[in-house]
C-alpha cells in the first residue's frame, strides 16, 4: 500500500490497483467562503487524483470540497463516492448521480477491493460525521476525521484498536476537534504501531506545530511520524 497525504484530513491509499481518496481537498472554497487563506497548494490536482472512490467523512467545506467533488465526478466517471447521510444529500445537490454515491452510516461497510472500510463514530458539529477504520492487504489503519475527544469515541475504538497498523489523528484543536494532548490521550488507549498527526498546516487560523504531539507521543513510547505533503510512502516501511 502506497499512502499520500493531501494536507488537512485528505489522504490517497492506493493498494491493489485501487486509488481511495478520504476528504481531498483540492480548491480555494474555503477562502471565498470564509476568509482563510491556504499555505500550500493542493500536492495532487483532479486530473492527478484518479480515484477508484472518495470517501468524504463529513459536509465541512474542507472536507467536502464542494467545487473539487463535481470535477473529479466528471472528470473520473468509474469513480464511486461515500460518506454519510449529509454528504450524500449535498454531492446529489451538487450534480453527482445519486447511483454512484453510497451512503455511509457510523458502523456501516464500503467495500472498494482490495479495501474494507468500517465507519466509526465521530464527534463534530456535524452530527452525521464519521472516522474510517480500513483494511487492505494486511494493513490495518484509522482515520479519525474531525471529531472530538469523548468517552464514546474511546469506547468505541476500544473493540476496533487491535492490531492497528497506523492511525491518522487530527490534532489541531479547534473548530470541534481534539488537542494534541487528546490526541496524545486516544493514541494511548488504541497504540497503534505508528501515529500519523493529520489536520495542521493547512490555515494560519487553523494550525498547530506538530512537533510536540510527535515527541510526546515518543515518551509515551509510541512510534510517530509526520508525513510530508504529497510524497507517496510505503506503508509497511512507515509501520515497521
Amino acid at each position: 500500500m502506497k499512502i499520500t497525504w493531501l494536507g488537512q484530513g485528505g489522504c490517497l491509499f492506493e493498494s491493489g490497483g485501487a486509488r481511495l481518496v478520504v476528504d481531498p481537498y483540492l480548491s480555494d472554497i474555503v477562502e471565498e467562503k470564509e476568509g482563510l487563506r491556504r499555505l500550500t497548494r493542493p500536492p495532487l490536482g483532479v486530473e492527478e487524483l484518479n480515484p477508484s472512490a472518495v470517501i468524504c467523512t463529513h459536509d465541512h467545506l474542507d472536507h467536502l470540497d464542494p467545487v473539487a467533488a463535481p470535477q473529479i465526478a466528471s472528470r473520473w466517471p468509474g469513480c464511486r463516492f461515500a460518506g454519510p447521510s449529509s454528504v450524500r444529500q449535498h454531492l446529489i445537490e451538487l450534480g453527482i448521480d445519486g447511483a454512484r454515491v453510497t451512503e455511509l452510516a457510523q458502523h456501516g461497510m464500503h467495500h472498494e477491493p482490495p479495501f474494507q472500510v468500517k465507519a466509526v463514530a465521530a464527534f463534530h458539529s456535524d452530527p452525521h460525521a464519521i472516522g474510517l477504520i480500513a483494511e487492505a492487504k494486511g494493513i490495518r489503519f484509522y482515520l479519525s476525521g474531525d471529531t472530538l475527544l469523548t468517552n464514546g469515541l474511546l469506547d468505541e475504538l476500544r473493540p476496533e484498536a487491535e492490531k492497528l497498523d497506523m492511525a491518522f489523528i487530527c490534532i489541531n484543536g479547534r473548530l470541534g476537534n481534539m488537542n494534541a494532548d487528546e490526541a496524545l490521550e486516544a493514541m494511548k488507549v488504541l497504540r497503534p504501531r505508528v501515529v500519523i498527526p493529520m489536520h495542521y498546516g493547512l490555515f494560519t487560523e487553523n494550525t498547530v506545530d506538530p512537533r510536540p504531539f510527535l515527541a510526546a507521543c515518543r515518551a509515551a513510547k509510541l512510534r510517530a511520524m509526520e508525513l510530508p505533503l504529497g510524497h507517496p510512502m510505503d506503508a509497511r516501511e512507515i509501520s515497521r
